[in-house]
């Protein structure tokens, strides 16, 4: 994300990206390089225990974001109310840290990114890192109702938008390609983990389950109640498994309450009598229970 902010934000160092795909380029290089302002954020940090807490983290951030800007202070594009706006935005309090109102902090963004189109006549690019992670933190912690609502008024204010097609081609083309080479990597990767069921590796299940969890889901994907949660991870694993070309998957028809008690639903309801019916020789029973990005497997 922050190779974006360098590549478009006025005065990029072209240096930065001398060799790479994109250098090549010349003439998107030329119109587009360097030409816009860019606002970057990162809420890797917003993890508070409480709402008060996440919220003045996002107030340190948002506020230093905005400090790289202290010209507008002397623009002669803005207004004096709107530079009095930005001063709020950037003023310390006794203790040195930023302490903007909460009206202020809710609409940060959209003002931040009027100010710098105002003063560039260019439209602004705002680039958001790690959104999920106070979704995450607020999720564990019993204030997910009251940061969504922050979040998604923060993400709806800014006119978040593509610009126009060439830097779309950027997104979108330069972005699949990276996104086309980690999928030719996560190939052996996903029929390690398929193959593992055949061989009753169990930790390798559960490792390789876990790994995939993290690395795609996020916490509003299993915010939801409980019988749509187990909706949600039964379609993943129907995903993973279909990528196997010689399987025959089809959806579990029935739920359980950890893996425990699904290994003994599956003695108890004996579920191998259709298979066999069908011809099937090898059986492999497995119970599997996730909460959020983990799982835990049985076999018997």
């Amino acid at each position: 994300m922050s190779m974006l902010k360098y590549f478009f934000e006025c005065g990029c160092d072209a240096g930065l990206f001398e060799g790479l795909t994109i250098s090549k380029e010349k003439e998107l290089c030329d119109k587009y390089m360097g030409k816009y302002p860019v606002i970057f954020v990162s809420l890797k940090e917003v993890a508070g225990g409480s709402y008060d807490d996440a919220k003045a983290i996002l107030c340190q951030i948002i506020g230093k974001e905005a400090s790289r800007f202290q010209f507008l202070l002397e623009s002669e594009r803005i207004s004096e109310t709107e530079r009095l706006q930005y001063s709020k935005m950037i003023e310390l309090n006794e203790k040195s840290v930023f302490a903007m109102a909460d009206e202020l902090l809710m609409d940060s963004l959209l003002t931040l990114s009027q100010l710098l189109r105002k003063h560039y006549k260019q439209k602004v690019i705002v680039l958001i890192d790690e959104y999920d992670v106070p979704l995450d933190k607020a999720f564990q912690s019993g204030y997910y109702d009251t940061m969504t609502n922050l979040i998604r008024t923060q993400l709806g204010m800014a006119e978040l938008a593509i610009p126009n097609k060439e830097i779309r081609w950027i997104f979108v083309e330069q972005i699949q390609e990276w996104f086309k080479e980690e999928s030719r990597k996560d190939v052996g990767r996903l029929e390690d983990f398929c193959r593992a069921f055949q061989t009753n590796d169990v930790s390798a299940i559960e490792e390789g389950f876990t790994a995939y969890l993290k690395k795609t889901i996020s916490v509003r994907d299993t915010g939801v109640r409980k019988e749509m949660k187990e909706n949600f991870y039964h379609g993943i694993l129907l995903g993973l498994f279909g990528n196997m070309d010689d399987w025959i998957v089809m959806s579990n028809a029935k739920s359980g309450e950890g893996c425990m008690a699904a290994m003994q639903q599956i003695r108890d309801r004996h579920y191998e009598e259709t298979l066999v019916r069908d011809g099937m020789k090898t059986i492999y029973r497995y119970g599997i229970a996730c909460y959020k990005k983990c799982c835990r497997v049985v076999s018997g």
